[in-house]
């Protein structure tokens, strides 16, 4: 699953979204987007998620980008 945004959505602060508008999952296997290391639920929990949630999904992506080398 891949998206080419033309304006990516990056935020400068931390109730903007983390997308870097290059979603395309690690593998069919593993839903991690490649571009802003979220999980498939994470991703759709987003928009509903308190400001300290937030917070533990970036730190989690951030973590899951650097594990899988992107």
């Amino acid at each position: 699953m891949k998206k080419d945004y033309k304006q990516p959505m990056s935020g400068t602060n931390e109730t903007s979204t983390p997308c870097k508008g290059t979603c395309e999952y690690v593998s069919a296997e593993v839903h991690v987007c490649k571009g802003c290391g979220r999980d498939a639920v994470e991703l759709a929990e987003w928009w509903q998620a308190t400001l300290e949630r937030k917070r533990e999904i970036v730190k989690d992506a951030k973590a899951r980008l650097k594990e899988y080398g992107l």
